[in-house]
């Protein structure tokens, strides 16, 4: 899969403070983490409860944990690498790539705003 974001793209995140209306992440989401001192940008694969199964490895997540690869799979350092992630490591979820050109990211371009609105409809 080719990477959706490439160095110098400028991203709105929907912080994990501001999401109090929303339960979990989905599958499809790319969210913003922080997995020992470093921060990652990666697509969630994986939700709490599920059984994930990559080339003859399997992990259980528990509920609390995602598990989350890059797009550029051959390339990218994720959970394949360092296991699951515990909710509390994600602290956003990228929803719009404004810059250099404009592209609704994830799971945004299909849900509707709390306004009841596509956020494809609020772009005018």
């Amino acid at each position: 899969m080719a990477p959706s974001l490439r160095p110098g793209d400028r991203l709105l995140v929907l912080k994990r403070e501001m999401r109090k209306r929303e339960r979990a992440y989905a599958i499809g989401d790319i969210v913003i983490f922080e997995y020992g001192d470093r921060s990652y940008i990666k697509r969630i694969v994986g939700v709490p409860g599920q059984h994930v199964l990559w080339h003859g490895l399997s992990w259980e997540l528990n509920a609390t944990e995602y598990f989350a690869l890059g797009d550029n799979r051959s390339k990218s350092i994720d959970s394949r690498t360092f296991g699951p992630i515990p909710h509390r490591y994600i602290f956003g979820r990228v929803v719009l790539k404004y810059f250099p050109s404009l592209q609704w990211l994830g799971r945004s371009h299909r849900s509707t705003s709390p306004h009841g609105q596509s956020p494809s409809n609020r772009l005018g």
